[in-house]
């Protein structure tokens, strides 16, 4: 076994502010500015053989200036419905993102990098509906805008893939979930509940768009359904729950096309003793 020695010493300052202020009782208005670093995790730096993951010790902190501007609404109640919905714009400056670099062709093995400059633009938006404490339902909608932002290289050469979209990374993704309450099933406290679950996520690029003029390997569009059922006993102090995931059986993936289980079904006990 040969021990390797790596020292290195970086310093590096953030801050962050927030900020809030509400316009009337059902709207509130929000911003936050923040430059935040993040060092890089044991795996990222250390690897991990167990995961085919390589050691990386130049690994340099990721470093970004963060924006946010939000605003809540709600809730609106209105007999028995009630309504709330939540907006926030971003807006992200990455310098030295740290990212997963792309697997070898011959062992799988891969380590992580740092980007040179990235900026991303976006917003996030959600909704809840509420009816009489029974019907619940959550819909949330994210958009970003996340590109490569590095014109030129240490050489004076201009990147092929500048101000291309960032690899691996879904941009738009689409969430919705429902749940019917029936309480007081067979004994009173013992509620019974069913819900749906909706995710989609956009296609997108596993590599560079600019990489290739054909054939490029691209993460198709996944949309989910799944299904669960819940019985809470003794005032919510023992739940059983059977749930059904992707039943439609769809090829879904992750971010390095990986294909992921298909259909699956779950059954979960929980007891709390205080």
């Amino acid at each position: 076994m040969i021990a390797t020695k790596y020292d290195k010493s970086i310093s590096n300052e953030g801050f962050g502010l927030a900020l809030s202020y509400e316009v009337h009782p059902k709207v509130l208005l929000m911003s936050s500015a923040e430059k935040a670093i993040r060092m890089p995790g044991v795996t990222e730096l250390l690897g991990n053989t167990s995961q085919n993951v390589l050691p990386t010790y130049t690994l340099d902190p990721e470093k970004s200036t963060n924006v946010n501007l939000g605003a809540s609404f709600g809730p609106f109640i209105y007999k028995k419905h009630s309504l709330k919905a939540d907006v926030n714009f971003f807006l992200r400056d990455i310098s030295d993102m740290i990212v997963r670099g792309v697997s070898s062709k011959i062992d799988d093995k891969y380590g992580f990098e740092n980007l040179g400059k990235v900026r991303s633009t976006g917003f996030d938006l959600e909704l809840n509906y509420n009816y009489n404490r029974r019907l619940k339902i959550i819909t949330n909608f994210s958009n970003f805008n996340a590109r490569y932002n590095l014109k030129y290289d240490e050489f004076g050469s201009e990147y092929i893939y500048y101000k291309d979209r960032l690899r691996n990374a879904p941009y738009l993704t689409l969430n919705a979930y429902a749940e019917y309450k029936f309480p007081d099933v067979i004994k009173k406290g013992n509620d019974l509940s069913f819900n749906y679950n909706f995710s989609y996520t956009h296609e997108f690029f596993r590599n560079w768009e600019s990489l290739a003029s054909s054939g490029k390997a691209v993460i198709p569009t996944q949309a989910v359904h799944s299904l669960g059922v819940n019985y809470s006993l003794m005032e919510n102090k023992l739940n059983l729950g059977l749930s059904a995931k992707n039943i439609t059986d769809e090829h879904v993936f992750d971010n390095w096309a990986l294909q992921k289980p298909g259909r699956s079904f779950y059954m979960k006990l929980t007891y709390q003793i205080l």
